[in-house]
C-alpha cells in the first residue's frame, strides 16, 4: 500500500463503502500503535543511564512527569532502581522549583484591593485552621499526650514540637495578652470586614461533634479550599511521622515567611484598618524564620534518620503539599478574576452558588450563571422603577 493510499483511507468518511471504512480503521490503529511505540522508545532513551551530570537531571524530570502524582514518586524511583545519590539530587531540583513557582504566583499582586483581600481571607482562614491540625498530630506522635504519662522516646523531637505548639497555640497577641494564631487571624478578618461566617459555622459544627468531612462539605467555601483541607486531613490521618513533618516544614514553616512577606507588600492602602493582619503576618514571619522553621527542619531530619526510603517519602509529601498550596492559590485567584456581574451577584436576592461559577474567559451565554445574573438584574431594575 502506497502512502497516497494510506492517506486516502485515513480521510475516508461515511460515503465510502464498508471495506474502505474497515481499511481506514485498520490504518489508523496501525499509525497509532506506531506513534505509541516511538514515544515509548523515546522515553526509554531519555531515562537510560547517561554520563554525569545529566543522569539525575533527566531521570528525575521524567520520573516526576511519568508519575501520576507526587505521592507515587517514591514507588517509581524504587522500581527504576535509582541510586540514593540521584534521589538526593532529584529532591534538590524538584522542591526548590515548586517553591519558586509558589512564591511567584500572581495571587499576591491580586490582593491590592479591599474586596480581593476580604475574599482571600475568607478562604485562607481554613488553611490557618488546618495548620494547627498538622501541628497537633505531630505533637501526638513525638510527645506523650495521654494519661498515664510516659517519657517521650525522642526528647529532642519532643522539645522541638512543644516549642512550636507554645508559639502557635498561645502567642503574644500584641495587646498584652495571648491568643492562638487562628484567633489572631479571625480578629484581623473582623477588622478588615472579611466574611467570617463560613469559618464560624465550620468551627461550631465541629464543636457539635459533627464529622469533619461533613462540616467541610457544608462550608460555603471554594472547591479548591475544600480540597486543600481534605488533603491536609488525609495526611494527618494516614501519613507517617516523617511525611507529616515534611508537609509541615516544606508546605508551611519553610515557605510561609516568604509568602507572607509578599502579602504584606500587597496590602491595600484604601482606608481600611489592617493593624491586626499586619501583626499576624509579621509575627508569623518572625517566628517561622528565626525559631519554628529551624526547629521544624530538625524535626524532619530526626524523623527521617538518613534512611533513603523515609527521605523519598518525605520529599514526595513535601512536593504534594506545595502543589496543593498552589492549587489553593489558583482557586482564590480564579474567584477574584470572575467577571464583575457574577461577583456582583453576592448582593442579589439569589446569589450564584460557588460551585456554579465560572472563571474569566468562559462563554457565559446559555449557562445557568448567565440566566441567573440576567434574571437578578431585571429584578433589581423592576424594584428601582417601582
Amino acid at each position: 500500500m502506497t502512502p497516497r493510499d494510506m492517506l486516502r483511507l485515513c480521510q475516508c468518511d461515511s460515503r465510502c463503502d464498508s471495506n474502505e471504512r474497515r481499511g481506514a480503521s485498520f490504518v489508523r490503529g496501525m499509525i497509532s500503535n506506531r506513534l505509541i511505540r516511538r514515544r515509548t522508545e523515546r522515553i526509554r532513551t531519555w531515562i537510560r543511564p547517561t554520563p554525569p551530570p545529566l543522569k539525575p537531571l533527566w531521570s528525575g524530570l521524567w520520573i516526576w512527569l511519568l508519575s501520576e502524582n507526587a505521592t507515587s514518586l517514591a514507588t517509581t524511583l524504587a522500581s527504576l532502581d535509582v541510586s540514593s545519590n540521584s534521589l538526593k539530587k532529584t529532591k534538590t531540583m524538584m522542591l526548590p522549583l515548586l517553591r519558586s513557582q509558589l512564591l511567584s504566583h500572581p495571587l499576591y499582586d491580586s490582593v491590592r484591593t479591599v474586596h480581593n483581600l476580604r475574599l482571600f481571607m475568607r478562604e485562607h482562614v481554613f488553611a490557618v485552621w488546618d495548620f494547627m491540625s498538622l501541628l497537633k498530630r505531630l505533637q501526638q506522635l513525638v510527645t506523650c499526650t495521654q494519661v498515664p504519662w510516659l517519657p517521650p522516646t525522642d526528647p529532642e523531637a519532643s522539645r522541638f514540637i512543644n516549642e512550636i505548639v507554645l508559639g502557635e497555640e498561645c502567642d503574644d497577641d500584641g495587646r498584652g495578652g495571648h491568643a492562638s494564631h487562628l484567633e489572631l487571624y479571625m480578629q484581623s478578618m473582623q477588622e478588615v470586614g472579611a466574611d467570617t461566617k463560613p469559618i464560624h459555622l465550620f468551627l461550631s459544627r465541629l464543636a457539635q461533634q459533627i464529622p469533619v468531612e461533613q462540616a467541610i462539605t457544608e462550608a460555603a467555601i471554594l472547591p479548591s479550599t475544600r480540597d486543600f483541607v481534605r488533603s491536609t486531613l488525609r495526611t494527618v490521618s494516614l501519613g507517617r511521622p516523617h511525611e507529616i513533618a515534611a508537609e509541615f516544614f516544606y508546605g508551611r514553616e519553610d515557605v510561609i515567611p516568604d509568602m507572607f512577606a509578599r502579602l504584606v507588600e500587597a496590602l491595600p492602602s484604601q482606608g481600611v484598618r489592617v493593624e491586626r493582619l499586619v501583626h499576624y503576618l509579621k509575627r508569623h514571619i518572625e517566628l517561622d524564620t528565626n525559631e519554628h522553621g529551624p526547629l521544624a527542619r530538625k524535626l524532619v531530619d530526626n524523623l527521617c534518620d538518613q534512611q533513603p526510603q523515609r527521605l523519598a517519602e518525605a520529599d514526595a509529601a513535601a512536593a504534594h503539599a506545595l502543589k496543593m498550596r498552589a492549587s489553593l492559590w489558583d482557586g482564590i485567584l480564579s474567584e477574584i478574576q470572575i467577571p464583575s456581574f457574577v461577583s456582583w451577584s453576592h448582593g442579589l436576592a439569589h446569589p450564584i452558588p460557588l460551585n456554579h461559577r465560572k472563571t474569566q474567559g468562559t462563554n457565559f451565554a446559555g449557562t445557568d450563571v448567565f440566566r441567573w445574573s440576567i434574571e437578578n438584574i431585571h429584578a433589581r431594575l423592576a424594584v428601582a422603577e417601582s
